[in-house]
């Protein structure tokens, strides 16, 4: 290997390196702003009983004011009223939800804190990958990133709405109704509950984007509808039913199998006739 050749490595590895920071440091961004006290900095929770005479109380009062904020006590943020507006959304409310631990509440806080950030910036994921890998593509490739990127965008977005308004709303109360059945209470723990919300979501959005990865596939003539296992619409949905309840042996694969389905039909008839227009019909 050349010398150019090694220098030309090593440019691309500084350039990966440059954009994977890029995504870290926006995540961590967002992270902070998710996760950071939304009342840490308000004048009207903190009133102490100021002694003019005694600056020394008035400083032990604002010290010990900020660590209990810090603790957990009042900690309102963004993440916790998105726990909250879930909680309310998705449970019935005789349902219970129970915190398992104050250490794992903190994690599971943490946790949805970290996923958020990573929904929120994923655009922004998609621009840096397509950032990086352009000077590679070819002028055809190019124009149909072009064409595609925007309802890349589209379909991660509906891929997670429909995921926390439909998937994770009716796993949730089917588990109320069947326990209510039998005259038993809902009892759900906190980690269960908001691991539920994310899967939930994350699946959706997969479901979303295998349609999705397919048509570019197909744009790029690595798949056609009309030849291979793809011209079977049969094993297709085979291959989808077996992989979601293996990762999901639940309710959960059962309705985002439906969402794969109703994805899968439009974009498959899509992928047809990008075919007939590139003359790769048999």
């Amino acid at each position: 290997m050349s010398y150019d050749e090694k220098k030309s490595i090593t440019q691309h590895l500084e350039e990966l390196s440059r954009r994977l920071y890029r995504i870290v440091i926006a995540i961590l961004i967002v992270s902070i702003i998710l996760f950071m006290p939304l009342n840490f900095f308000h004048s009207s929770s903190f009133n102490p009983k100021i002694n003019s005479q005694n600056p020394i109380e008035y400083i032990v009062e604002m010290f010990t004011y900020y660590l209990n904020v810090l603790s957990g006590e009042g900690y309102d943020s963004l993440t916790t009223r998105f726990i909250k507006f879930t909680r309310d959304y998705v449970l019935p409310n005789e349902s219970i939800i129970i915190a398992g631990g104050s250490v794992t509440t903190f994690l599971v806080i943490l946790k949805t804190t970290f996923v958020l950030a990573i929904m929120i910036v994923s655009p922004y994921i998609v621009y840096e990958i397509m950032a990086f890998i352009w000077p590679a593509l070819y002028p055809h490739e190019k124009k149909i990133a072009k064409k595609y990127l925007l309802l890349a965008t589209l379909y991660i977005v509906l891929g997670l709405t429909v995921g926390y308004f439909i998937v994770a709303k009716t796993v949730m109360r089917v588990g109320f109704f069947w326990a209510r059945s039998v005259g038993a209470e809902f009892y759900i723990n906190f980690q269960n509950f908001i691991d539920e919300v994310l899967n939930s979501m994350l699946g959706s959005m997969l479901v979303f984007l295998i349609p999705f990865f397919m048509i570019i596939a197909t744009e790029l003539d690595y798949l056609n509808p009309y030849t291979g296992f793809m011209s079977n619409r049969k094993l297709v949905y085979v291959i989808i039913w077996i992989v979601l309840v293996f990762f999901l042996p639940d309710i959960t694969a059962i309705l985002l199998f439906i969402i794969f389905i109703a994805v899968f039909e439009p974009s498959y008839l899509y992928m047809k006739h990008i075919a007939r227009r590139k003359n790769l019909v048999s």
